[in-house]
């Protein structure tokens, strides 16, 4: 109940816009905006974005972010099937619910919860450490990564290895994996 007021409080642009929460006789509900289209996730398997493509796209979707944290927020699970792609192909960000204060998070003790979705997770995140907005810029940079070069920077078959990949991985450099990306990009 308090994730949903948050999201509907928000109410930012670029956002899945939250309507109403509630309840009705007796059962919880949120009302939400309806975005026709699909999410990034099943986007980006077809190879149909080019590189300027992608960088409109997640120009949009960091725009949006930084209105976020501006607001004192942290999404915390930025991933591609979190990102949905409208009828004319503006993204919206979705799934608020491990959106936290900055405040909220420096009050909470280090419990070493790993909350979120290990392939895109920055490295403190995964090891459990309290974040900020530093966390979502990384998940942000993977999903580029994975925009313009059809895979992600951290791989492995299951939640440990990819954490491992995390933490000790240097991923390709991206121009190498798809020579249409410019290397000032790639250096990025």
């Amino acid at each position: 109940q308090r994730e949903c007021e948050t999201a509907k409080a928000l109410s930012l642009p670029g956002m899945v816009q939250v309507y109403a929460v509630g309840e009705y006789e007796g059962r919880p509900f949120m009302a939400m905006e309806l975005v026709n289209g699909r999410s990034l996730d099943k986007v980006i398997p077809e190879k149909s974005l080019s590189v300027n493509d992608c960088l409109v796209l997640m120009k949009s979707v960091a725009e949006t972010i930084g209105a976020l944290h501006d607001a004192g927020y942290v999404h915390r699970d930025l991933k591609p099937g979190n990102i949905l792609i409208d009828a004319f192909g503006s993204p919206k960000v979705a799934d608020f619910g491990l959106v936290k204060s900055l405040d909220e998070i420096t009050r909470l003790t280090a419990s070493g919860l790993v909350c979120g979705t290990p392939a895109y997770m920055a490295p403190e995140q995964a090891r459990g450490k309290a974040v900020d907005h530093r966390a979502d810029l990384f998940s942000l940079g993977v999903m580029l990564y994975e925009m313009t070069t059809g895979r992600r920077p951290f791989s492995g078959t299951d939640m440990m290895s990819i954490l491992m990949s995390l933490g000790i991985d240097e991923p390709e450099a991206p121009n190498l994996v798809n020579p249409a990306i410019p290397a000032d990009l790639s250096d990025l």
